[in-house]
């Protein structure tokens, strides 16, 4: 870089030692990394704590009851590591499927839970 503003004329020896002085230096770099030996880790499997439940809120129609229902049982079989699924419409719990915790109630201010509904 400072090549390039202080010094108005280059001669080509001068730009091909630039390269090779950059090309070693990226070389070491990434030797450096490569001795590392980094290994990826598996993420440990934690079971979900609670009890199963298949709850629907009555302030729905029949037919949105039945939709609820397909949509949670089609997202816990859809893929293993989905236990349960909350349905929260506009302030309050309208399904809650799957293993859940003791408490019936969402608490909307927890930090959790707002950046799953931003």
């Amino acid at each position: 870089m400072n090549r390039l503003a202080f010094t108005p004329y280059l001669y080509d020896s001068q730009a091909r030692s630039d390269i090779i002085a950059l090309i070693s230096n990226s070389a070491l770099a990434l030797n450096g990394v490569y001795l590392l030996d980094l290994k990826a880790k598996e993420a440990e499997s934690i079971p979900p704590v609670g009890s199963f439940e298949q709850y629907v809120t009555d302030d729905i129609g029949c037919e949105m009851k039945k939709d609820v229902v397909w949509l949670c049982e089609a997202l816990i079989r859809s893929k293993d590591e989905i236990s349960s699924v909350v349905v929260y419409y506009d302030g309050m719990t309208v399904a809650r499927y799957g293993v859940m915790g003791p408490k019936d109630e969402i608490d909307s201010e927890k930090p959790i839970f707002s950046k799953a509904l931003n």
